[in-house]
């Protein structure tokens, strides 16, 4: 709501939820606004907008959550514009002895560590968790550049961090274009699970 009060021409919204579950609908009816919501998976954002669509992209919130993320980061590639702004959010890792809550047990083997059932701060949904170079590393394999990076601490223990990068005209990351035409899906859909299993 807020890149539209600053004049942005075409701003979309995007969940997996419906517009009902964050207040989306409530805050559009309230400020009177003509932002698209759009209720999908961030690994398809390529099959709603066509590439390089956007100057800006805001990503917040999320990248922990996700089961594959080097997919979704992938994704957000393509529908950037080349020179174009992506703002990450996230929950990180700012000293794995200080984190407790948050750390899942193999971080302190690692720059991104995995969470498994109620570890990183006892919320199942959290998948993944960040250092500030490993959030860095992460982006930058899949073309992006890192213009800066601000923190800030939640009950002196995690950082939430936001991460200000840009789309590189060309994608040579030195890994090749690994995932960048594979789109995995969050969560097989039942009857795909049952096909797996058979």
């Amino acid at each position: 709501f807020e890149l539209e009060r600053q004049g942005a021409k075409d701003v979309y919204a995007m969940d997996i939820y419906g517009p009902h579950h964050h207040g989306f609908e409530k805050l559009h009816k309230l400020l009177n606004s003509k932002v698209t919501f759009l209720q999908g998976s961030l690994y398809y954002l390529p099959e709603f907008f066509e590439a390089k669509t956007f100057d800006i992209i805001i990503f917040a919130g999320v990248i922990y959550h996700l089961r594959n993320p080097m997919s979704a980061v992938d994704a957000l590639y393509k529908v950037l514009k080349p020179g174009g702004t992506l703002v990450v959010e996230t929950a990180a890792v700012s000293d794995p002895k200080l984190d407790e809550n948050l750390v899942p047990k193999n971080f302190k083997y690692s720059w991104i560590g995995w969470c498994d059932g109620s570890e990183c701060n006892n919320d199942t949904t959290n998948t993944f968790i960040f250092t500030k170079d490993s959030l860095t590393s992460f982006f930058g394999s899949s073309g992006f550049t890192l213009k800066e990076m601000h923190t800030r601490g939640i009950d002196g223990m995690t950082n939430r961090l936001v991460a200000v990068f840009t789309r590189n005209n060309d994608r040579d990351t030195g890994y090749g274009d690994v995932n960048s035409d594979i789109i995995l899906p969050a969560y097989p859909c039942p009857d795909t699970r049952a096909s797996i299993e058979e």
